[in-house]
């Protein structure tokens, strides 16, 4: 594996770490977990981190719903780190062929 395919591999590990974070980071500051203020803007980090399919999804979020939303939540950055991991695996792939 060369260069390209370890920086891919650590920015695809540092994206997923920071999105289960910013997912996290929203019930613990509505349940005012670790001494946190419950603060209404805590999903804005997911939101920014999920683009652009929160923009997509964002006619399914409910007002009753916490799991739904948090459902909705967790599925854009899902997508952004299966779409980085195919993205890796092309490029691995193809640095393979020279």
């Amino acid at each position: 594996m060369g260069l390209l395919g370890s920086l891919c591999r650590i920015f695809t590990a540092v994206y997923l770490i920071i999105s289960i974070a910013s997912v996290l980071l929203i019930p613990a500051s509505d349940a005012g977990f670790f001494g946190l203020e419950p603060e209404p803007l805590s999903a804005v980090f997911a939101i920014f981190l999920g683009l652009p399919w929160s923009t997509m999804l964002g006619d399914y979020v409910s007002d009753t719903s916490l799991l739904w939303n948090m459902f909705l939540f967790i599925l854009g950055p899902a997508f952004n780190v299966l779409i980085l991991i195919l993205l890796c695996r092309i490029a691995h792939g193809s640095s393979k062929n020279r």
